[in-house]
């Protein structure tokens, strides 16, 4: 299991990490991005193709 933290003050809503995922986890709620952690598959490629370093993963 792990924590999927999305930074909004980093954030740009460039929707990148919505489009990207396979898992689905990102979606959008009152311009933030919001993370259902529980559907991450730990690919980690939302960390890789956010410009602005605004995900983060923590394994726990």
């Amino acid at each position: 299991m792990v924590k999927v933290l999305v930074d909004r003050f980093k954030c740009n809503l460039c929707k990148l990490c919505v489009d990207y995922c396979p898992a689905y986890v990102f979606y959008i709620v009152n311009n933030s991005i919001v993370a259902e952690e529980w559907k991450c598959v730990e690919c980690y490629g939302c960390i890789a193709l956010c410009q602005m370093n605004a995900i983060s993963i923590i394994e726990h």
